[in-house]
């Protein structure tokens, strides 16, 4: 718990420790609570209404309805990924989005190790244009975009999440130099990156806001995501709703699919179609989400 801008612990008062049945923790990172102090402890007695929250399904449970909360109250949801060291894969990227977008939370993508960037065809920002989301090339090494990106997270509470080996941790030292996040190179062996952070922290950002670096994931399910709300969770194709044909289109084989229509004139890219497509076949199945996030 932060108090004047300094860390303290505090425990969970009487019932609230017991919290809602359906959830896995009463207190998240991010959240605005009510203390007392007694004998020199702080006791939190009430979690303040959350203005949003980043949730998936509890990884631990075999149901669909224990909702995990990662972080409360965010102004930002910034998704980092690599260009080389791990590669970049959209199927993961667009897992990511669709997390942010479920939530109702603003999205950003950083494209990091832009030094040692691969080629791609089409490339990132062709890709995900039509999405609106700010997209921003990194480098710690070679200084590509820290100062927008700096620029977007002043002030703000954001949290960053990625695939392990990104180098979330590299980027913000570099943007933000004092923080000293512990770092840790991609594996030789895998080819795949190796936690650094354990748990979502808070990270106070000189000059105002605040950091919420989480650890990067290799699955997710997010919290409340249907069969019937993915294809709002993609812009490009919410801003189509409506104008199909049928009501309840899943945009696969039905006539008169609006979005259909716009993926071949190019207005909707293939490759965020397939995302889409490939998450639709997975949506109702925990065992597809606890699949590598990188698959």
């Amino acid at each position: 718990m932060e108090i004047g801008g300094r860390s303290h612990p505090a425990f969970l008062r009487g019932s609230l420790s017991v919290g809602p049945r359906r959830t896995t923790h009463v207190v998240a990172v991010g959240d605005r609570v009510r203390v007392s102090r007694e004998r020199g402890r702080y006791a939190i007695e009430e979690v303040m209404p959350r203005r949003n929250v980043i949730s998936r399904v509890d990884p631990g449970s075999t149901k669909r309805d224990i909702e995990h909360v990662m972080a409360a109250n965010l102004d930002w949801f910034v998704v980092v990924v690599s260009l080389a060291q791990p590669a970049l894969n959209y199927r993961g990227l667009d897992r990511f989005l669709v997390l942010g977008e479920i939530s109702d939370i603003p999205c950003a993508i950083l494209l990091n190790k832009d030094d040692v960037a691969e080629e791609y065809e089409p490339t990132p920002e062709e890709i995900y244009a039509p999405t609106g989301y700010p997209l921003i090339r990194t480098s710690a090494k070679s200084g590509t975009g820290l100062s927008e990106v700096r620029a977007l997270l002043e002030d703000k509470v954001s949290l960053l999440a990625g695939p392990s080996g990104v180098g979330k941790s590299s980027l913000l030292n570099a943007i933000f130099p004092g923080l000293e996040l512990p770092t840790q190179p991609v594996s030789d062996a895998t080819g795949k990156g190796v936690h650094t952070t354990t748990r979502v922290e808070w990270v106070p950002i000189p000059g105002g806001g605040a950091l919420l670096d989480s650890p990067g994931v290799r699955s997710i399910q997010p919290f409340g995501l249907t069969g019937e709300n993915l294809d709002l969770c993609f812009p490009e194709m919410a801003q189509l709703h409506g104008n199909c044909q049928f009501n309840d289109c899943k945009h696969r084989d039905e006539p008169g699919c609006a979005v259909r229509a716009a993926v071949e004139v190019g207005k909707i890219s293939e490759s965020r179609y397939e995302g889409y497509c490939r998450i639709l076949q997975g949506v109702d199945k925990p065992e597809w989400w606890r699949r590598s996030i990188g698959s």
